[in-house]
């Protein structure tokens, strides 16, 4: 499950997603809105992947 984490997060990075629009991003297993940003990061459907990473780690 790491390993799968980190290739869809790397894969992003690579080539970023197009959900059209912010409202699409909770459709996607990787936020394809980047990070940072007080706004994206309050309204995250999900936690960042370095969090899942490490609460997969702790199990």
């Amino acid at each position: 499950m790491i390993s799968a984490l980190k290739k869809l997060e790397w894969e992003n990075h690579r080539k970023p997603l197009d959900c059209g629009s912010p409202s699409n991003a909770a459709l996607c297993i990787v936020n394809p809105l980047r990070g940072g940003d007080f706004f994206i990061d309050m309204f995250s459907t999900h936690p960042p992947m370095e969090a899942r990473i490490k609460a997969l780690e702790k199990l």
